[in-house]
């Protein structure tokens, strides 16, 4: 099953940090915003200093936005982070939550960055969901080793020998 095809995911308004990835040794910065513009947010957070408070709305209004985003539709699809790829020659990799019957958590990887453009750019998001599955929300992940390390033990945490 292509999990790229069967679920067509889509990031809008602000949606809380699960609480088993809150913590601020995560590597996630989750912006609060009131729109359905969360990957424009986390595309300004990424050019910002990421100095302390760079995630609130106030400081990315002043960010220097060198992206294109003409064509892109928000809430953003996979195919809108696609073309955004394209334009300005980055690479993005989106992850996701997923919860299996036992409550277990797994961060999986649901769109693969363009590797044409991976030595110009980087960029990583988790795609979350809100507690009634109605909408989802893009997270930055300013920190993608620290983010896995965290997962990891706290799964290794969990296996008894």
């Amino acid at each position: 099953i292509d999990r790229f095809e069967t679920k067509p995911a889509r990031g809008s308004s602000y949606v809380p940090t699960p609480e088993k990835y809150s913590n601020p040794k995560s590597g996630l910065v989750n912006i609060k915003n009131d729109d359905n513009e969360c990957c424009r947010w986390c595309m300004l957070y990424h050019q910002s200093d990421k100095e302390k408070h760079s995630e609130r709305i106030s400081s990315l209004k002043k960010v220097d936005d060198k992206f294109d985003y003409t064509g892109i539709n928000y809430p953003v699809y996979y195919e809108d982070i696609e073309r955004f790829e394209n334009m300005n020659k980055l690479s993005i990799y989106a992850y996701g939550i997923e919860i299996d019957d036992d409550g277990k958590y797994s961060i999986i990887i649901e769109k693969e960055g363009n590797t044409d453009f991976i030595l110009n750019d980087i960029i990583y998001l988790l795609r979350i969901e809100s507690e009634e599955g109605d909408k989802s929300h893009y997270i930055y992940i300013k920190h993608i080793d620290r983010l896995m390390n965290i997962h990891t033990q706290r799964i290794d945490k969990n296996i008894k020998f």
